[in-house]
Order: C-alpha cells, then structure tokens, then sequence
C-alpha cells in the first residue's frame, strides 16, 4: 500500500540555573522554582515513504506503475533554550497531612523535531527540525509525613 511513516528522536544534552522560593503563612506553605536551560539537541530523523502511481491510457486501460519508495535517515544538532516555572501552594491539615496544588510550565524554544510535511518528503526532507514546545499541567495531591 501507499504511506508514510516517520519519527523524530529528540536527546538532549545541557546546563541549568534556577532558584527556589519557599513562604509559610499559617497552615499555608507556598512555593515556586524557576529555571533556564540551554542544551544541544541530537536529533534522528527516520522516515519512510511509499507511493503507487496509476495511469490512464488513451484506451482508457489504467497502468500501474511500480512503487516509488523513498527512505530518509538524518542526523541534526539544534540548540535549545528553554526554562521552567513551577507554583505550588499546600495547606497543612494537620502536622502530618498536607493538600498540594501545583501549576507547572516547561518551554523549549526552539531546536525541537515534531513532524514534517509528508507530501514534500522527497523533494525536501524531513523539515520543522527546530520547532518550539510548551508543556502546561496542574496537579492535585496529598502529602502525608509520619
């Protein structure tokens, strides 16, 4: 059949700097951490593709032509700045159990391989090797201390 297949592989190697903040206000503890990266993306790209073309013939007989495969293998380097900010608020219940509320926030800004434009495969390789990223959560949990 006809498709395409790829993936990147992303593997990062850096530095990072950060600082913590920590405040108790009655039965609240609240704190953050706040960090800035810079690393060396080494990036692998695989991919694959397979395309079966037919053809009409004056006749109106199709012809089908044998499979074009193309296969792209390609390493890249890319650099990534990028930085975290965590928010975590906890109310103590007792001296033993603790509720957390938490917000977190992860950036890469660029050097990071997601995906490519699979109808230009051949003709242009993988491409969007140096995209950004953004990761936000919250989480919710207990914390017990005996």
């Amino acid at each position: 059949g006809t498709g395409t297949r790829a993936k990147y592989e992303n593997n990062m190697v850096g530095v990072q700097i950060g600082a913590r903040w920590y405040a108790r206000h009655g039965h609240w503890i609240l704190s953050s951490n706040v960090r800035g990266f810079a690393a060396n993306n080494f990036q692998f790209f695989t991919g694959e593709q397979r395309q079966i073309i037919t053809l009409i013939d004056a006749q109106g007989n199709f012809i089908v032509l044998n499979p074009v495969d193309t296969a792209i293998d390609q390493s890249f380097d890319e650099f990534v700045p990028g930085g975290e900010l965590r928010l975590e608020a906890a109310y103590e219940v007792t001296r033993e159990v603790r509720l957390r509320v938490g917000f977190d926030l992860l950036y890469f800004g660029r050097g990071i391989g997601r995906g490519f434009d699979q109808t230009t495969l051949a003709a242009n390789g993988p491409g969007d090797n140096d995209q950004s990223v953004t990761y936000a959560g919250v989480a919710f949990g207990f914390e017990v201390n005996r």
